[in-house]
C-alpha cells in the first residue's frame, strides 16, 4: 500500500536495468538545450567545441568526430595521454588557416572557410582534417605538460613548456599533415613547397638551423622556411628510422 499521492515505484532491480539500458547523453542535443544568446558550446570530455551561432549546429557532430580523431592521432604520435582541447570555430574571415593558443587551453582556432584553389591542402580528401591534425600536434605538445622554469613565478605562461626551435615545432606538424591525412596534400608533397627547397639547394646559400628557427627569417622564403625546411628535416628520422611513436600512430590511421 502506497502513501496517499505517491506513484508506483519500480523495484530496485528494475531501476538498475533501466539505468543500464538508457542511451548515453547526446552532447549536441545538450548544447541545443543550453543554447541562448551567444556562442554554442558542446563538450565530449576531451574536446570542447564552440560554435559562433546556432545555424552551424548541423555540422557539430562531424566537427567533433574529426577533432576527436585528430586529437587521438596526435596523442599517439607524442606517446602521451590526450589533453582536453577547446576548438573555437570561426566564420568571420576568408582565411583557410588555423592556429593554437596554448594559454588557457590549448585552444584551436578553426575556420569554416574551405581551402582556396592552389593553397596547401586544397587537394586533400578532407582539407579540414589536414588543418586539425596539424594543429592537434601543437595542442598535444603544449597541453598538460609542466613548465620548464625551476621556480614558480606567477607569470602568465610560466607553466607552459618552452617551445622547441620553430623548425622542429612546425616540422613535426608538417610531417603529420602530410603523412597522417588520407590523400596527403600536405607541404611535404606540395609541388610549390618542394620547388622552394630545390631553388634553395641550387642557388644557395642553404639556410642553417638557426635561420630555420626564426619566425621572422628575413631572407627568401621568409617565415615559410621553418615549415618547409623543418618538415623535410623531420621526415628523415621519423619516416626512415621507424620511431616507436611513428609506428603507433600509423596503426591508428
Amino acid at each position: 500500500i502506497l502513501p496517499l499521492g505517491a506513484g508506483a515505484q519500480p523495484a530496485p532491480a528494475e531501476r538498475s536495468a533501466r539505468a543500464v539500458e538508457a542511451p548515453p547523453p547526446d552532447p549536441v542535443a545538450a548544447g541545443v538545450d543550453a543554447f541562448g544568446a551567444g556562442p554554442l558550446t558542446i563538450e565530449t570530455g576531451r574536446v570542447e567545441l564552440i560554435l559562433p551561432r546556432a545555424e552551424l549546429l548541423p555540422r557539430a557532430r562531424s566537427l567533433l568526430a574529426d577533432a576527436e580523431a585528430a586529437l587521438e592521432v596526435a596523442a599517439a604520435f607524442w606517446d602521451v595521454p590526450p589533453p582536453r582541447v577547446t576548438v573555437v570555430v570561426r566564420d568571420g574571415d576568408d582565411l583557410f588557416n588555423a592556429w593554437v593558443d596554448p594559454l588557457g587551453g590549448p585552444i584551436v582556432s578553426l575556420p569554416l572557410q574551405r581551402a582556396w584553389p592552389g593553397e596547401v591542402g586544397a587537394d586533400a580528401e578532407d582539407p579540414g582534417m589536414l588543418l586539425l591534425v596539424h594543429e592537434m600536434i601543437h595542442a598535444v605538445h603544449f597541453g598538460g605538460r609542466p613548465g620548464s622554469l625551476p621556480i614558480r613565478t606567477g607569470l602568465v605562461g610560466a607553466d607552459l613548456p618552452w617551445p622547441p626551435p620553430s623548425w622542429l615545432l612546425e616540422g613535426v606538424a608538417v610531417w603529420a599533415e602530410s603523412r597522417l591525412v588520407d590523400g596527403g596534400a600536405g607541404r611535404l608533397d606540395d609541388p610549390d613547397a618542394r620547388s622552394v627547397l630545390r631553388v634553395l639547394a641550387r642557388e644557395g646559400p642553404w639556410p642553417s638551423l638557426a635561420d630555420a628557427a626564426l619566425i621572422s627569417h628575413a631572407a627568401w622564403p621568409g617565415g615559410r622556411l621553418r615549415y618547409l625546411a623543418g618538415g623535410a628535416l623531420v621526415e628523415r628520422p621519423v619516416s626512415y628510422t621507424h620511431l616507436r611513436a611513428h609506428e603507433t600512430v600509423l596503426d591508428l590511421v
